[in-house]
This record gives structure tokens, sequence and C-alpha cells, in this order.
């Protein structure tokens, strides 16, 4: 075996390697155990199929955590294990009466796990689409019990919560905060995935004023998350854990993305018209978690939010003002993801449209237009639709129509 595999060109070892599993999902306890095997061929072949073994990591208790951490400092063939990892899967049957996963955040070393690309953490709650209501995980912070002045050493770049529950949104925004070290611990901006997660509270939140996690002394979010993706859930509560209201937390870098209080409360209002106020079939038409909504800041001066159907981008000044607003009603259809056919009648977008265009004309006298971008092919019948539907933003030129040329979904 030895001397055959000795044989085998690198190259070509290399993408049988990478052909023995799949490695878009997490390997199985047998693949790792014939990964493993193959690596005890040669030194070679020990450092091209070791990654597979380490790449992806599941924990399920205290014990997993701690051998984790002791098995990651050892260094075979001149490589620590730690520097392998980069997903580490978290499954939290119930919420453990010992504290470990604070382990991970305060324990990690970045010279430890130092895998290039980073790592990511995700976290699923087992029992979230089995158990009754009442005994799904409902964690408040990752230190479950522990002093909230813990500090977070390392943080992953990528964190991934799934089936978790939560009583209020500030719940919510102390757990994820709990994750996340504070912007001069972070090298790379954060990127933060929220899947069949739910708020008890959702229903008294309301987007014209400033959520109770960003009030007063705590408007100062410092987490420099750059991009949240997320099931079907509020939209626009999100936003706020992309910004700052406290013009003294920006860096020299522009993170996090600075706005005004005024400003982002009108940001989140018109968000919550555009993406949990449509009842349109692009927005609503499947089931489950087929909805995804992404907020990101691509830029120091831009804030996206999209969903499979639309997308609203808000210009902002370096002072924390909107200054232009684009609105891609046909965004679905430009990325080729509904087919044309389907969305020739503009009475298929039922937005609560006198809602939506209170929520627009708010902005005027602060912002220069407000852009709505309609697919070419579709335009001659979407215009006057949507300038009858918008009647406060039509006087002047405040109110901009543009046409949009179809696009390769893959390119977007």
């Amino acid at each position: 075996m030895a001397s055959l595999g000795h044989r085998i060109p690198p190259e070509l070892f290399k993408n049988i390697i990478l052909h023995l599993v799949s490695i878009v999902r997490p390997l199985t306890k047998k693949e790792k155990r014939e990964v493993g095997q193959c690596s005890l061929v040669c030194r070679y072949w020990a450092k091209h199929s070791r990654f597979l073994i380490f790449e992806r990591i599941a924990l399920r208790s205290l014990d997993d955590a701690q051998h984790l951490l002791k098995l990651a400092q050892k260094a075979t063939l001149g490589v620590r294990i730690g520097a392998y990892v980069r997903d580490i899967a978290l499954d939290i049957i119930e919420i453990p009466s010992q504290p470990w996963i604070h382990l991970l955040l305060s324990t990690f070393s970045r010279d430890v796990f130092s895998h290039k690309k980073g790592w990511k953490l995700a976290l699923t709650g087992v029992l979230a689409r089995t158990a009754p209501e009442k005994d799904r995980p409902s964690p408040r912070s990752a230190f479950f019990g522990l002093p909230r002045s813990l500090p977070v050493v390392q943080g992953a770049e990528h964190t991934k919560f799934t089936g978790l529950r939560f009583k209020t949104f500030s719940d919510l925004v102390a757990f994820v905060g709990s994750f996340l070290p504070n912007a001069h611990n972070v090298r790379k901006p954060l990127f933060l995935e929220l899947y069949d997660t739910a708020i008890a509270d959702a229903e008294r939140l309301v987007p014209l004023e400033t959520p109770p996690p960003f009030r007063g002394a705590h408007r100062r979010w410092q987490k420099r998350i750059e991009k949240i993706q997320s099931g079907r859930m509020l939209a626009w509560p999100l936003v706020w854990l992309l910004v700052t209201s406290d013009a003294n937390a920006q860096r020299t870098d522009g993170r996090p993305l600075y706005v005004q209080t005024d400003q982002m409360q009108m940001i989140a209002a018109l968000v919550a018209a555009v993406f949990n106020g449509c009842d349109c079939p692009f927005c609503h038409g499947m089931p489950g978690e087929w909805l995804t909504t992404v907020l990101r800041t691509p830029d120091a001066h831009t804030l996206e939010v999209q969903n499979d159907a639309h997308k609203l981008a808000f210009h902002l000044s370096p002072a924390g003002c909107v200054l232009n607003i684009d609105f891609n009603l046909s965004f679905a259809m430009a990325v080729g993801m509904v087919s044309l056919q389907n969305v020739k009648e503009p009475e298929l977008f039922t937005f609560a449209w006198a809602v939506l265009d209170e929520r627009v004309a708010a902005f005027r006298g602060t912002i220069e237009t407000f852009r709505v971008q309609v697919l070419d092919v579709l335009y001659d019948a979407y215009d006057p639709f949507v300038r009858a539907h918008l009647p406060m933003c039509v006087p002047g030129s405040w109110l901009r129509m543009e046409k949009e040329v179809q696009r390769d979904r893959r390119t977007v």
C-alpha cells in the first residue's frame, strides 16, 4: 500500500482525496475513519488528508469541548491540529447545567485556531423542530449564567444559529453579542446567520422606535457585523445589529456603519413596509425557510436589505444621514429567480402601498432621490402603476423610475 501510494503523483492524489467524500457537508464517523486510514500511508498522505478530518468538528458536551481544546494544541507533521479547524458545530439538546460554550469563545487562541480563512461557529437547538414550544432551547447568553463581563477573546468570523427561541429581542441581541468580540478584537467584518429563530415579543416592537437593546448607553454597538442572513423572521430589527447610532463608536475604517438615530428609525420603518408588509407570491409563495433576507453594509456608506423578491439600498453621508434610496422592485425577475410570464401584472405586488408611500415621504427634505428600478421589459406597465400608488413621492423629480436589464443570476 505504501509503495503504491508513493507512486501516485501529488496532483492526482489531492484530487483523489477531495473526491473520497463530499466536502460540502460534514463527514460521518465512518468517512472520517476511512480518511484517517489514508493518512497513515505516509507523511504526504497525512498532510493532505487530515484537513478533511478536522475541518468540521461537532461538539455536544463539555467533554467534547475540553478534548478539542487539548487536541487543537497538539502538532503533527509540523502543523497544529487547530490550524485545520474551520467549522465548529454545537448541537444543544438542552441548556447545560454546567456551562461550557464560553470555553470556545474565551479560551481559543488565534495561534491555536489559525485557519487561513477564519473559522465558523454553528449552534443548533436540536429539539427546535420536534419539542413542544416550552421545551425548546431559549438561551440568553453563550455563557449561561456566567458574568456578562467575561471577555470574548476569540470570536468566530462566521456565526450561525438555528432553532433557537427568545423571550425578547433584547435576549436575542444579548445572545448574539455574547458570541462576538468587540470591534478592537475583530480583524475581519463578521457574518451572522439566523434560521428557524423566533422572538416572543416581536409584535411589540415598533419600527419607528429604537429597540430597547439599542437605547441610551447601549447605543454604542461595536460588533462590526457586516452581513446578516436570516430565514422567515422580522427583518427590520436586525438592521440595528449592523449599525451604530453613536458617532464616537465608529472606527477609522468606517465600521460599524454610523446612522443618526432618527434616520435609523425611518430606515427601519421603510424596511418593515417592504420586507414585512408585502404579501406578493414572490415573498410568501413558498413554505418553510424559503424566503431569505440578507442585510449587509458592502462599503462604509451603504446599507442594503434584500430578500428573494425585492432589494433596498440606502446611501448615507459620513454624517449618518440618508442621501439616496434605491428600491429594486423586480429583483427576483432581474436575476432570473422568477419567470417574467408570472409578473406581467404589477398588481401582484401587494404592498401596503399607502404605508410604503408614507414611509418614503418621511425622507423628504433629507434625500435627493428615491429610485425605483424595474426591468425594462416591464417598465411600460409598472411606471404608471408605481406613480399612482406613491402619490406623495411624485411631485417634482424626487421619484425616479429607472429601467433595469435582466442579469445572469450567477453573477449576483
